[in-house]
């Protein structure tokens, strides 16, 4: 059982079987670990989906059937006496931190979570697949989640409208060029390339150059951001962006660039549902809002919506069976624009302290500060070494 004195959680005996050495406790952690009363144990941060809240756990008995943590570790239980730390990982990436696999520890002294990976985000968006890959950091005194992710998104979508938007923001030497050497960009490159020696050679690039000479097979999607941070915000129970994005690629196009706007992912009872909104200046802008098995799209850029009216209307939609979820895309009325930039405007206020959080509304209605500085990890090897001094 890990001891530490944070209130926020509990932790329980676990339930194990294997020879520790005394000279270096690891303790093993299957993908579903138990109590020693079989009760399954969560360890990390998880937002439920009855009635939509986070809660922090270490070993912590799962409070619903469903419940899953952001990020899934297991491996060996690891205590680091140096940096208090709890951690859970692969041993290779407790001798090795810069290591790419799912981590997750706990700092007693600060009562705080920290994750690594990939995220598990607890939406479902039906025919649109998002994914998300990075750091998380949960400060559980006044339940703060933060991330910093890779953040992909898949959809069907118009390619000539897609090639018209990269073509913009490619044109465009005002905006600040996005910065691939990250350590979420890393993860992501040895996560999702088919093989490692794609990644490999892909970070060689991007060291020299500033960037992949090609995309990796494996990257490709409609939209990956290489920079966001998301917030988790229980008023509005949705993640929000903080800061500006990072667009690696559009349409699979490199892009490289940073822009104002902002993504926000709402989880709700009945439909969850998804905003991006880029915003290049006052005039110029590209929305993107799926609610509901509909992607309301609109931009300024005439070269990017003329495909999609000439685009025929069972073209622009996904054939599926009957009482399966159900996808299409289109043109967006101007009051779906007012509203987004109107919420746009209120993420800014939010950011800076000026409003209490707001909900969003539902589509048919509506659209829907603290920095937590990380210790400086001691790598793996080093506490080890530490513990058995």
């Amino acid at each position: 059982k890990p001891l530490h004195n944070c209130p926020q959680t509990a932790s329980n005996y676990v339930k194990f079987q294997a020879r520790i050495n005394p000279d270096s406790v690891l303790i093993p952690v299957p993908e579903k670990p138990q109590s020693i009363n079989l009760a399954y144990l969560m360890n990390g941060s998880v937002i439920t989906n009855d009635s939509i809240h986070l809660y922090p756990g270490l070993m912590h008995q799962r409070k619903n059937f469903d419940d899953v943590t952001l990020v899934n570790a297991e491996g060996y239980l690891f205590y680091n006496k140096r940096n208090s730390r709890f951690t859970i990982a692969p041993d290779y990436k407790i001798a090795n931190p810069d290591s790419v696999a799912n981590m997750v520890s706990f700092n007693t002294d600060f009562c705080m979570l920290f994750s690594e990976g990939r995220i598990n985000l607890p939406i479902n968006l039906d025919h649109v697949k998002i994914r998300a890959i990075g750091s998380l950091v949960h400060k559980l005194e006044d339940s703060l989640l933060t991330m910093e992710t890779v953040f992909r998104s898949n959809f069907l979508f118009n390619q000539m409208a897609l090639q018209a938007m990269a073509t913009e923001l490619n044109a465009m030497p005002t905006l600040a060029i996005a910065e691939l050497k990250t350590k979420p960009v890393r993860s992501a490159l040895f996560t999702y390339c088919e093989t490692p020696q794609d990644a490999q050679m892909a970070i060689n690039q991007i060291n020299l150059f500033g960037a992949p000479s090609t995309l990796p097979k494996g990257m490709e999607s409609t939209i990956t951001f290489s920079h966001v941070k998301f917030r988790w915000n229980q008023a509005t129970k949705s993640f929000i962006s903080d800061g500006k994005l990072g667009i690696h690629t559009v349409g699979n196009v490199q892009v490289n660039k940073m822009v104002d706007g902002y993504i926000e992912i709402t989880k709700k009872r009945s439909s969850d549902n998804m905003v991006i909104y880029i915003q290049l200046d006052n005039e110029k802008f590209y929305m993107f809002y799926y609610t509901r098995g509909s992607m309301q799209v609109a931009s300024h850029n005439p070269l990017f919506l003329q495909p999609i009216k000439e685009t025929k209307a069972k073209d622009r939609k996904i054939k599926v069976k009957k009482g399966a979820p159900t996808y299409n895309y289109l043109i967006s009325d101007p009051r779906e624009v007012n509203i987004t930039k109107k919420r746009y405007k209120e993420i800014l206020d939010m950011i800076i302290g000026k409003i209490i959080p707001t909900e969003p509304k539902a589509a048919e209605e509506t659209i829907e500060s603290a920095e937590v500085k990380t210790e400086e990890t001691t790598t793996g090897t080093e506490a080890i070494e530490s513990n058995n001094e």
